[in-house]
């Protein structure tokens, strides 16, 4: 059919479907508990495929959640394990494109989220007595590092605890959750073994 003459002209009208963004303006008190501000801004850095298990690289994620950059950096500097050298990396990575990229101040960057996920698991023969062989498995492993910018007067929600106060950096190595259920059944077969139950 024939159109209309303009039609070419005529600039499309937004979707009302889409949402619009929230200015920047927004006054952050305003805020319920439990709800994250949109108009913060978090920066990562990711490794892949480094040498070794999640579940040991989330032995040290774990201690540094929720702590910030100095204090984290701290906290695997101090930790025995050598994977701690691999956060810390990734932490000083997340705080640098932070600082350089986007312009935050370092000082008041704090660790959100710290995900270990699960890389490729390479697959190599193992030999075995009488001519037999095994397989062994060298796991790889994928860190994501995210940081953003928090006040220090903040408390409640995100990167600090529940109760008010923001989370402090743990000198000394916390037990992982596993190896506590470990230890503590192999006490509950002892006293069984020793009481005759067993």
């Amino acid at each position: 059919g024939a159109t209309s003459p303009g039609a070419s002209d005529a600039v499309a009208a937004p979707s009302p479907l889409r949402r619009a963004p929230p200015p920047r303006s927004a006054m952050r008190s305003r805020l319920k508990d439990g709800l994250r501000d949109s108009t913060r801004e978090r920066v990562r850095a990711i490794q892949k495929q480094e040498k070794g298990s999640p579940k040991k690289f989330n032995d040290v994620c774990r201690l540094i959640r929720g702590l910030t950059v100095a204090d984290a950096i701290h906290q695997c500097a101090l930790s025995p394990k050598r994977y701690a050298k691999v956060v810390m990396k990734v932490v000083a990575s997340a705080a640098a494109n932070a600082e350089n990229n986007h312009d935050l101040d370092k000082d008041k960057l704090v660790i959100v989220q710290a995900f270990v996920g699960k890389g490729t698991y390479i697959k190599r023969s193992l030999p075995h007595g009488r001519g037999r062989s095994g397989v062994m498995t060298r796991p790889r492993t994928h860190i994501r590092i995210e940081v953003e910018e928090r006040e220090p007067e903040e408390a409640p929600g995100g990167a600090f605890a529940a109760k008010g106060e923001r989370r402090k950096m743990q000198v000394r190595d916390a037990e992982a959750p596993w190896k506590r259920h470990r230890r503590r059944a192999l006490e509950k077969y002892r006293i069984a073994q020793e009481a005759g139950l067993v």
